[in-house]
């Protein structure tokens, strides 16, 4: 997972709300 593809991930990485950990999972599922 590179940082320069998706900025992105870097938000979701950051901060701690508890979507975000649904986003990260979903994020790499897809991956």
């Amino acid at each position: 997972m590179s940082a320069s593809t998706q900025p992105r991930v870097i938000i979701f990485t950051s901060s701690s709300c508890p979507w975000c950990n649904r986003v990260k999972q979903y994020l790499r599922w897809n991956r």
